[in-house]
């Protein structure tokens, strides 16, 4: 946009005085101050100024956008890898090796990594839509924060009822970590539940 002057109009006996006092006065007068003059010397100051760049502050909402991307994507393409490539999931420790586990506890798990990659991803596009200040995230985060609540809270309590039995879940160094993990996907579901019925309008 070229830059074109603006006439300050005059209203005392020395005119050139108060519009140059006006002119001082004016948020596009630090064109002058900046060294940027028009045409005419002592003329009227120049319009438009230059925009300020704005600078977008992370809030709290991307932040949990992140978190929920994050840990979405562990969960989820750890069971994903866990479906399709169980060898591979038993070396990166996704997986209990099933020398460790009871054969029936090891099908169950098996079952339930190939129905946890076909749903957990909703809350992977969840986070993606926080992240990008879109607001269709809610309805995403509804359904992907109970999704993990369900997946969270079931592989807890068939872990504990299990061991309290006496029947083997995993190596006794790996069982803790899996029920920390398992606790923390919870919390996460259950905080995107609420963030996410906040955020939903009105009906």
């Amino acid at each position: 946009m070229p830059l074109v002057p603006v006439p300050i109009p005059s209203t005392g006996g020395d005119g050139s005085a108060m519009a140059s006092s006006a002119r001082a006065d004016r948020p596009w007068c630090a064109l002058r101050r900046s060294g940027i003059k028009d045409q005419t010397d002592g003329g009227p100051c120049l319009w438009p100024a230059p925009p300020v760049p704005h600078r977008k502050d992370m809030t709290v909402g991307t932040v949990w956008g992140i978190v929920m991307l994050v840990l979405g994507l562990v969960g989820w393409g750890g069971q994903t890898i866990s479906w399709l490539a169980p060898g591979t999931a038993v070396r990166l420790g996704l997986m209990e090796d099933e020398e460790d586990v009871e054969a029936a506890y090891f099908a169950d798990v098996r079952g339930e990594a190939t129905w946890d990659a076909l749903t957990l991803w909703t809350l992977v596009i969840a986070g993606a839509l926080l992240v990008a200040d879109n607001p269709a995230w809610a309805p995403f985060g509804l359904v992907g924060g109970a999704m993990y609540v369900y997946f969270a809270g079931r592989g807890i309590l068939t872990r504990v009822v299990m061991l309290r039995r006496g029947l083997r879940v995993g190596a006794p160094a790996q069982v803790p970590v899996n029920l920390a993990m398992l606790a923390v996907w919870g919390v996460m579901g259950i905080v995107t539940i609420v963030a996410a019925a906040v955020a939903l309008p009105p009906l």
